[in-house]
């Protein structure tokens, strides 16, 4: 029974499904469109009203001056010139130059190399040598300029010099700076009196010459 009723459904489903039906397609509605301008701007806002301010005006004050006696001016013609000098008149001019002495550059005496009471019994002694490599003038070392300076140091009782004073360098303005620089580098055992350490000057000369 239940096959005799699966085929009677399956014949039914198919001469259902050959049925056509007919189908109405929608009208058409036709709709125009009108496009319509862009609204105007809007109107722009008046300018701001400015109101000119009325502005004082100063007023000229007049101020009475004081009257100034003052002499009276003489015209230009009652002006006395000097008298100019005839140009034929001779003038007596000297033929020669005088002499000028020029300042002599020779060291002071050695009797002022101590400055205390006495002479030490042993001079200052140079513990240390002359370092031009690093104290040599730059222009002179570019040049290739030598020379040699005499200076007279004045060192204290541990052997440090406290001032240097170039009074002979030759050539002039080139070694003075740089000789000061060195001196106040050099260190010395200082000079003794009665086997006791003392103040002392000492001249020294530095040649300064390119390796």
């Amino acid at each position: 029974m239940a096959f005799v009723t699966n085929v009677v459904v399956v014949i039914v489903l198919s001469q259902i499904s050959n049925l056509q039906i007919p189908f109405e397609p929608p009208p058409l509605i036709t709709r125009t469109l009108r496009q319509l301008p862009p609204p105007p701007p809007p109107p722009l806002p008046p300018p701001p009203i400015r109101e000119k301010i009325a502005q004082p005006v100063a007023k000229a004050l007049a101020i009475p001056l004081p009257a100034l006696d003052l002499p009276p001016v003489q015209p230009s013609t009652a002006l006395a010139l000097p008298e100019l000098p005839k140009l034929d008149t001779l003038l007596d001019l000297p033929t020669h130059l005088p002499a000028f002495d020029i300042a002599s550059t020779t060291p002071t005496p050695e009797a002022t190399l101590w400055p205390g009471p006495g002479e030490p019994d042993e001079a200052a002694q140079l513990e240390s040598a002359f370092d031009l490599e690093r104290f040599y003038p730059r222009i002179a070392r570019l040049r290739g300029i030598s020379g040699q300076t005499q200076v007279r140091l004045t060192i204290d009782d541990t052997g440090h010099v406290l001032t240097a004073h170039v009074y002979l360098s030759t050539p002039p303005g080139v070694f003075e700076v740089a000789t000061k620089e060195l001196a106040q580098h050099l260190q010395f055992r200082p000079a003794r009196l009665q086997g006791k350490a003392v103040a002392s000057t000492k001249d020294i000369v530095i040649d300064w010459t390119l390796k």
